[in-house]
């Protein structure tokens, strides 16, 4: 990859993770007020809303999302023929969910859904308005400004409408309408962006970019009925109390595995998209990203699932206390879903869309049947069986390995490192939140105390062993954009390729001790 397309991958990548911090800091806040002000039923009346309007997404956005990103020449045609397809869909869905709305109440036995979906069914239209900027920006690698306006929206829909909303006795309406001003303040920053065209237009050029969008949108709902249908199979079985409980659970994990991994996604896509044919650069960057995320999540998310309880009731207050086993299974899934997830931008670069398409259709078949025995034996059997999809889903995506020449022992060798210091944080943590239950302090306190401990042993782990924890790929990658890193990291990242050196090469370094 060249120095320069590295540098802007790095800086996109640098913009979306400042956005998933503020977006992640902003949403836990603003989530636990409202998850106290509000309690599990308006949050899983919500989730089934969300769960209608999410489905009917992947069909309205067409795949031109990704193919505006993919596409080689980008001609203004066809920016104006994605623009019209989007809204046309956009306004077709929404006149579906309000005939749909009765239907969808009554299949999840819950009368108060009826009037939320038609509350939040021009979501569709104000979300449509700034696809194609999106789709624009993300093209250029200008994460900055997609991660400005989506904090910035987020804070005005749920701090300035939802919180208040909530507080004033809105109870479902209030996320709904949180959920609106949100997608019309993020759609108008980033139109304002672009200014593209907004004259409707259905050429012929766009039938280049349909193509490609057609593979990507039946991927994208085998990815999102994958990803969603234990939602649906709780909401259905078990009611919206249940529904609430545990979308809240599994929101809280995926929000924090989703936005570490969807950030890497979309820059990946974006950088290998413009090194196709490329495959030693494919196969580095690919290990260099497996080993960042696993070193990241494989920690955090064991040590959130040792101490479930502490987690769920510290954060959100008593009245989740039920929704602490549920959180354990989907905790530990999740470093799984993320380091399966790096596999679709390879593919999705490569133009093989369809082989991702048929291993999530395998694994929905999985999932179906999965979750159709558990729902028989409990909601907390159920979240077990999302971790075992998971997994199947992740040992399936194996294809990648041979497109871009690299195989399990690869995976393997730049994962181990990450998995051992999770061991070793999970356990730690898993005993100090014992200690602490017994002497009685508060959940509260507990999990600050915790979240201490656990960054300062995952700290340790990669200052004390960085040679041994990230592999040559990682630090390669590192090395290679350390100009734009603090001078401390830099001088980390020198001393861990040093390390590696003398390792591997049995080259002595001056000053530098093998681990």
């Amino acid at each position: 990859m060249k120095k320069s397309l590295s540098s802007n991958a790095f800086s996109a990548l640098r913009w979306n993770y400042l956005g998933l911090m503020a977006r992640s800091a902003s949403s836990l806040i603003i989530g636990i007020v409202l998850a106290r002000l509000l309690g599990p039923k308006p949050f899983g009346e919500v989730a089934v809303a969300l769960l209608v309007l999410g489905l009917a997404g992947q069909v309205a956005d067409a795949g031109f999302g990704a193919a505006l990103v993919q596409a080689p020449e980008l001609s203004p045609k066809q920016i104006r023929v994605s623009f019209t397809v989007q809204m046309l869909a956009a306004l077709a869905l929404m006149g579906l969910t309000v005939v749909a709305a009765p239907w969808v109440a009554l299949s999840f036995h819950d009368a108060a859904i009826r009037p939320v979906l038609y509350a939040i069914a021009p979501l569709f239209v104000l979300q449509a308005l700034g696809q194609t900027s999106t789709g624009l920006l993300k093209r250029k690698l200008a994460f900055r400004a997609v991660q400005t306006a989506q904090v910035s929206s987020y804070l005005v829909g749920y701090l300035f409408v939802g919180i208040p909303a909530a507080y004033l006795g809105w109870g479902a309406l209030s996320l709904v309408a949180a959920q609106l001003v949100q997608a019309l303040t993020y759609s108008a920053q980033v139109y304002l962006r672009v200014r593209h065209s907004l004259v409707p237009s259905l050429d012929r050029s766009g039938a280049a970019l349909a193509g490609y969008g057609g593979k990507v949108t039946g991927t994208n709902l085998a990815n999102w009925s994958i990803s969603n249908l234990d939602n649906a199979v709780v909401g259905s079985s078990f009611g919206s109390v249940a529904l609430g409980l545990y979308s809240r659970a599994f929101n809280l994990a995926s929000s924090l595995g989703d936005g570490i991994t969807g950030s890497l996604q979309q820059v990946l896509f974006s950088g290998y998209s413009r090194t196709q044919g490329r495959t030693e650069v494919l196969r580095r960057t690919y290990l260099a990203s497996i080993a960042f995320v696993a070193v990241v999540m494989f920690p955090a998310f064991w040590s959130l699932a040792a101490c479930g309880n502490t987690v769920m009731v510290g954060l959100f207050g008593p009245k989740w206390s039920d929704a602490a086993p549920l959180f354990v299974p989907l905790a530990l899934a999740m470093p799984v879903h993320a380091v399966m997830g790096l596999s679709g931008p390879v593919l999705w670069a490569t133009n093989r869309v369809q082989q991702e398409l048929r291993l999530q259709l395998l694994t929905l078949v999985v999932a179906a049947v999965a979750f159709g025995i558990t729902t028989r034996l409990s909601v907390v059997a159920l979240a077990w069986a999302v971790l075992v999809v998971y997994g199947f889903r992740w040992v399936m995506s194996r294809r990648v390995l041979g497109v871009i020449g690299a195989n399990w022992g690869d995976l393997l060798r730049v994962s181990k490192g990450a998995i051992g210091i999770a061991a070793v944080a999970s356990l730690a943590l898993s005993v100090t939140n014992r200690l602490l239950i017994g002497w009685g302090i508060r959940p509260a306190w507990s999990l600050c105390a915790l979240v201490v401990m656990g960054f300062c042993v995952w700290l340790a782990g990669i200052i004390g062993a960085a040679a041994r924890v990230l592999p040559p790929e990682l630090v390669e990658v590192g090395a290679r954009v350390s100009e734009n890193l603090p001078a401390v990291v830099r001088r980390f990242i020198d001393r861990a390729a040093a390390r590696q050196q003398y390792r591997h090469m049995g080259v002595r370094i001056p000053g530098v001790v093998a681990d």
